[in-house]
């Protein structure tokens, strides 16, 4: 079994473990944990910071958003699709009958604004772009 690296803990969370560690199994650990305790509480600067890893990125909530965006893009690309019909963003209609140039261009629209959305959420990595 791994030993624990008490070094990544908070001391909240290793007085936790001193609370609930079974000292006559584990006397090596035990003693391990009884130095860094007293460590962090002699030396609290030494108290590990919160790993980026496990902190929200705001740049992956960014992206979270842009996957919610991509669901209109693809209803409307669909129920063109099914109805021969799409409706621009002034509420205008053009139908693949009466009109192939507009329903072509708001489809196409509507795709090219997809593909993009797709594209920076799966691979640009928008980190290297905003900071």
């Amino acid at each position: 079994m791994k030993e624990p690296d008490y070094k990544t803990y908070s001391l909240a969370e290793l007085i936790e473990v001193k609370a609930n560690i079974d000292k006559a199994a584990y006397p090596e650990r035990y003693q391990s944990l009884i130095d860094e305790i007293g460590l962090r509480e002699r030396h609290p600067e030494r108290e590990p910071k919160l790993a980026e890893e496990t902190q929200a990125s705001p740049l992956f909530l960014i992206k979270i958003l842009l996957g919610f965006a991509v669901l209109p893009f693809s209803w409307h690309l669909f129920e063109a699709f099914k109805t021969g019909s799409i409706t621009s963003r002034g509420h205008v209609v053009y139908d693949l009958a009466t009109n192939p140039p507009g329903f072509y261009l708001i489809f196409f629209w509507h795709l090219a604004g997809l593909i993009f959305l797709i594209y920076f959420i799966c691979f640009e990595k928008l980190e290297e772009k905003i900071e």
